[in-house]
C-alpha cells in the first residue's frame, strides 16, 4: 500500500494543531471504509489498544481519520515541534 498525501485543506494548518501529509503504512495496518467500519468500531480500538496496530478511516476512497492507541497519540504529541516563544519581558520597542 502507498502513502497518501494531503492537499486539503490549503494553507498552514490552524496553531496547535498538526497536519498529517503522509500516512506511513505498517504491518498489518488496515485501510476501512467509514461505512464499514462503524460496525466493527470496537474491533477496530481493541486493536489500536491492544496490539498498537493502527487502522485508517477512509470516506469516499482518501484517508479522512486513523484510529490509534492514546500511548501512541501522546507520544506523537509530545514529538511535534514546539513553537519559541519570544521574550518580551525587557523589550522597551
Amino acid at each position: 500500500m502507498s502513502g497518501w498525501r494531503s492537499t486539503w485543506p490549503p494553507g498552514p494548518p490552524p496553531a496547535g494543531l498538526l497536519r498529517i501529509v503522509n500516512i506511513v503504512y505498517v504491518p498489518g495496518m488496515e485501510e476501512i471504509g467509514i461505512n464499514a467500519a462503524r460496525p466493527k468500531l470496537g474491533d477496530i480500538v481493541d486493536r489500536a489498544r491492544f496490539n498498537n496496530i493502527p487502522t485508517v478511516i477512509t470516506r469516499e476512497g482518501k484517508p479522512a481519520a486513523v484510529v490509534v492507541s492514546v500511548e501512541f497519540f501522546e507520544h506523537a504529541l509530545n514529538a511535534r515541534p514546539r513553537p519559541r516563544i519570544r521574550d518580551t519581558e525587557g523589550d522597551q520597542s
